[in-house]
């Protein structure tokens, strides 16, 4: 029968800690679901994608049709005259006018602007007042020939536009980043829950052991000695079952940050539950393709294609500043005639400064693109280098569990039953099942990171479900594996 200490051990230390509603063990699949529908930090990145397309607005606005209306009031003095002779007095004319019409710039720079004019007069009959009375329709027609001329005049527009899509993929990247963290998170999880549960096992068997000891020295069948050395076991175990517990928590703890949640206590932090992922041996040369798996990193990483729209978007930008260097020159065409306007700033240090600005952002996105295009054959080899020796570590565990299992069957066997002589097998099989534990999770974060890495995730589905079930399997899997 088992001693009350060993009972109160069992009950306290021994125990795994609590989990509430919100911290229920959750799968990978699940795990996948809620950071793809109720993280949130999707929300901010819809609302960063809907202010670029806010921005492309304020930009596409400059083309919009325009109206316009002017009013005028003067005060004229106008000569008399006499049967076509003029006098030497003069009348005061009263003189009334208006333009009104709509206006519009083109993304080719033409801006055209058709209306009409009024003017009415009040005064004194005079050939001169009658001139002034009109109403009539005008148009103008302004061509700019250098600066502002061609694609350049739409160049804030095309930017924006091209901003838009770049945000796009840095959405994608983000949403891809929170699932690689996420998924992390869940298999360390996990681990540390499958440390915990053997550590907690082994020190059952040390409570088994340390009793029996402590009956034999009872009996005078062992030393004093013994059960000294049995209790600093025990005492030994329970410290490993603490760290273990500790380290299970501040797991869970990452896991709930991973997925966003905001837990009231620790009883609302979220487990872990499954299974590791399927242990592939990977051979010293061969195993997934790695300059396939780079070139579809390069194709497919969010990021990657996130910096290239930038610089498209920072090229369309320099060139239209180069454009501002050079001086206004606008043709406008009128009903009455032709007029050539030339507008030039003598020292030019706005233009040069927008230069300046738009050449540094486009220097520093080819920079960055340059860095990680540089970095990534090396990320890709280390991670392979990586699953391969999860793998050998796994498949090397293995056996050796396999060796020490037959070792204590065949001591049970034999009746090899004396204090510490099972213990000892039993303490290093612990020790190799965490060993195994500790194979299993080297190769699930590999597995996530390559899937990161090389952009491997199809994360973007229609259907409910879809894209969770797809993404949860390509995280278990190798990119060749199907």
């Amino acid at each position: 029968m088992a001693s009350l200490t060993r009972l109160a051990l069992l009950a306290g230390l021994f125990a795994a800690p609590a989990t509430g509603v919100l911290g229920a063990p959750l799968a990978l699949e699940q795990v996948v679901d809620l950071v793809l529908t109720a993280h949130p930090a999707l929300e901010s990145q819809q609302s960063a994608i809907g202010e670029s397309r806010a921005r492309a607005d304020i930009e596409s606005g400059r083309f919009d049709w325009r109206g316009f209306a002017e009013g005028s009031f003067e005060r004229r003095e106008v000569v008399k005259d006499e049967g076509g002779f003029l006098l030497n007095d003069t009348d005061t004319v009263s003189i009334y006018g208006g333009r009104f019409g709509v206006s519009k710039q083109f993304r080719n720079g033409i801006v055209v602007r058709p209306g009409f004019t009024v003017f009415n007069s009040i005064g004194e009959d005079s050939e001169q007042v009658l001139a002034e009375t009109q109403t009539a329709p005008f148009i103008t027609i302004t061509w700019p020939l250098l600066k502002g001329s061609g694609k350049h005049a739409a160049a804030g527009e095309r930017a924006a536009r091209s901003d838009i899509m770049a945000t796009q993929f840095r959405a994608r990247h983000e949403r891809r980043g929170l699932l690689h963290s996420a998924v992390r998170a869940h298999w360390q999880t996990l681990a540390a829950q499958k440390r915990f549960e053997i550590v907690r096992r082994l020190a059952g068997h040390v409570a088994d052991s340390a009793e029996t000891t402590a009956q034999l020295v009872s009996r005078g069948e062992l030393a004093p000695l013994a059960a000294q050395e049995a209790k600093a076991d025990l005492a030994l175990r329970r410290l490993e079952i603490g760290q273990a517990r500790v380290a299970w928590l501040v797991t869970r703890r990452t896991l709930a940050i991973a997925l966003g949640q905001e837990t009231a206590s620790v009883a609302d932090l979220p487990d872990a539950a499954g299974s590791f992922p399927r242990v592939v041996l990977l051979p010293d040369s061969g195993g997934p393709d790695e300059d396939v798996l780079i070139k579809g990193a390069v194709e497919n990483r969010a990021d990657i294609l996130m910096l290239r729209q930038r610089a498209s978007s920072e090229d369309i930008r320099v060139a239209a500043a180069e454009n501002g260097l050079l001086p206004q020159v606008d043709l406008v065409l009128e009903q009455t005639g032709v007029r050539v306007k030339l507008a030039h700033s003598l020292q030019n240090t706005a233009a040069e400064g927008r230069l300046g600005v738009a050449r540094a952002a486009e220097n520093q996105v080819r920079v960055d693109l340059t860095r990680r295009l540089r970095d990534l054959k090396t990320d890709v080899q280390t991670i392979l280098e990586r699953l391969r020796l999860a793998g050998g570590a796994y498949e090397l565990a293995r056996q050796t569990l396999d060796l020490l299992d037959g070792i204590a069957t065949d001591k049970g066997r034999e009746g090899v039953n004396g204090p510490g002589a099972d213990l000892a097998t039993l303490s290093k099989i612990a020790r190799v099942r965490r060993q195994i534990v500790d194979a299993n999770l080297e190769y699930a974060l590999a597995l996530a990171d390559l899937r990161f890495v090389t952009g491997g995730l199809d994360d973007d589905g229609e259907g409910e479900g879809e894209a969770t079930t797809r993404v949860a399997q390509q995280f278990q899997n190798l990119p060749s594996e199907r």
